[in-house]
């Protein structure tokens, strides 16, 4: 191997956390009696749906919040649908990240992201990471979201390599899993929860399966 790219929003940046930390004050203003798993449920329906067509992402952070409050019946008032949007850049990184990933790349790998974002809210994030990247690949690039397999086929062509030199890590097997499986590149899943915001799935068998970005140092 000689790139190891990762999914960002789930693998790398504690997505979930943020999701609820952002709706969580709307649905106690509007005394909606829902539990953390059931908005990330949801979550992962509305947003799987909005992806089927490119839209930017901003566009779909504004459109989920407004399917909320018409799923739960209350009238969001002007300028709600921002919330998640307006609260992005305050989405952490896992506590595991910067280290391991300094650690890659002092291994002498090159570090891909391939991520469903648009490229500024992408910079937002990046603003954390103390390693370097060598290639980002984001939907806004390719307008097309994960799981298309569009957005690896484009990775592909960018990085130049064959599939056999890359590994792709991620958390959701939906998004990113099951279509670079498909694709024949090497996979490595990363069991941060269980599905969270993503759609659930028919596990299928990664390469490898770890409990954490540390431990895969170990197949390095």
């Amino acid at each position: 191997m000689k790139i190891i790219s990762f999914d960002c929003y789930g693998t790398i940046v504690d997505w979930e956390k943020g999701i609820i930390s952002s709706l969580r004050p709307i649905f106690e203003k509007y005394e909606v009696d829902i539990t953390d798993d059931e908005i990330l449920e949801i979550y992962s329906i509305i947003e799987s749906r909005l992806e089927r067509n490119y839209i930017p992402y901003k566009e779909v952070l504004r459109k989920i919040v407004i399917k909320f409050s018409d799923y739960f019946d209350f009238d969001l008032e002007r300028g709600e649908e921002n919330v998640l949007l307006n609260n992005w850049a305050n989405f952490e990184l896992f506590e595991d990240v910067n280290e391991t990933l300094k650690e890659i790349k002092k291994r002498g790998y090159k570090i891909a992201i391939i991520s469903n974002v648009d490229n500024d809210l992408f910079e937002l994030t990046k603003k954390k990471f103390e390693f370097e990247i060598d290639y980002l690949i984001t939907s806004e690039m390719v307008r097309a979201y994960k799981p298309s397999k569009i957005i690896f086929e484009y990775a592909l062509n960018a990085f130049n390599s064959k599939k056999d030199e890359i590994l792709h890590t991620a958390q959701s097997y939906y998004h990113d899993i099951i279509p670079a499986k498909e694709l024949g590149i090497k996979t490595a899943h990363i069991r941060r929860r269980g599905f969270g915001a993503t759609p659930r799935v028919e596990i299928v068998n990664s390469d490898y399966e770890f409990e954490n970005l540390r431990e895969t140092l170990s197949i390095l």
